[in-house]
């Protein structure tokens, strides 16, 4: 059939998808050391410790530090738009921390 291609395999060069691995690799970062650390304590309340103690913004930073692996992973299958978007949310991981530092 004209028009139908066998084989579509999704493009994964894309900002998008760069952006979105950028912003969830923290997130999911993040809650691997909740467990890790949490000494069984509701995610509110580990939360709360960390804003009342004001070191949100460096959990924070140490969550986004797997986006360089990702960053390197995308330029080794040389995947540039993705790793573009990946050093976007990087940024926007940057602009959050340095919020929480100077208003928070």
């Amino acid at each position: 059939m004209p028009g139908i291609q066998k084989n579509m395999k999704p493009n994964l060069d894309t900002t998008v998808t760069g952006m979105l691995s950028g912003i969830f690799v923290p997130i999911i970062t993040f809650i691997i050391v909740y467990f890790v650390l949490s000494d069984n304590q509701t995610l509110n309340h580990y939360l709360q410790r960390l804003i009342d103690r004001e070191i949100q913004g460096h959990f924070i930073s140490i969550s986004v530090i797997p986006n360089l692996l990702v960053f390197f992973i995308f330029i080794w299958l040389n995947k540039m738009k993705a790793s573009r978007g990946v050093l976007l949310s990087t940024f926007f991981w940057a602009f959050i921390i340095l919020a929480i530092r100077f208003f928070g």
